[in-house]
């Protein structure tokens, strides 16, 4: 491999770092657990799973109700 070849591929990675990094991704949840009453569940256990990866995020709620 000759140095211009090797500073060609050099280029080519550095340019495709920012779409690698461009690959995350975030999401939220929002709504409310609440009981028969209509109270607010407070440290009520929520999960949400992906189907396609079977990756499971569990979060406990808090006592506020978002507006």
């Amino acid at each position: 491999m000759t140095r211009k070849h090797a500073v060609l591929i050099l280029v080519l990675v550095l340019l495709s770092v920012p779409f690698v990094s461009a690959q995350v991704s975030t999401s939220w949840v929002t709504g409310a657990v609440t009981d028969a009453s209509g109270a607010v569940v407070a440290n009520a256990k929520v999960e949400a799973k992906n189907e396609e990866t079977g990756v499971v995020f569990s979060q406990n709620t808090t006592s506020k109700m978002s507006e």
